[in-house]
């Protein structure tokens, strides 16, 4: 009964997270260099630019297993704190929240899986489900700013 589960499982885990699926905050490119840009504005996208390259490599390495949610959040945190930042406009700042939550959502059903086959605890899943719902409130909150 207990290999049933586990194959079944491992089916609902490969479903959750086909191959060919990356989240868009996992293909963005890094900010590019502006001459026009101030010594602020070079500092806020090289932090989002280390912050974005962290978050792609751990993202490949918690899919294989060889890394855990847990760190990849941490680096999406920072990667979605460095975003918010270092974007002036609203509406990218919006983009960049919707992208972070298609990824939480990602994990998050990822996490479901492999918390099932017992192979990561219930404060794993629960830590994802909070970052989703984290950025969830910010979205709607940065939605519902009236324009300055």
């Amino acid at each position: 009964m207990q290999t049933a589960l586990l194959l079944l499982s491992v089916a609902l885990l490969a479903e959750s997270a086909p191959k060919e699926f990356e989240p868009a905050l996992v293909q963005m490119k890094p900010l590019a260099a502006d001459p026009k840009d101030d010594e602020l504005h070079k500092l806020l996208k090289e932090r989002f630019n280390a912050a974005l390259g962290e978050t792609q490599a751990l993202y490949k390495r918690a899919l294989a297993g060889v890394s855990n949610f847990e760190s990849l959040f941490d680096a999406a945190n920072r990667l979605k704190h460095a975003g918010l930042e270092a974007f002036d406009d609203p509406k990218e700042k919006i983009a960049l929240l919707e992208k972070f939550i298609e990824l939480a959502k990602h994990v998050e059903k990822i996490s479901e899986v492999r918390q099932q086959a017992g192979k990561i605890g219930a404060e794993e899943l629960y830590r994802m489900r909070y970052c989703r719902a984290d950025a969830e409130i910010a979205l709607l909150r940065l939605k519902s700013e009236k324009p300055k």
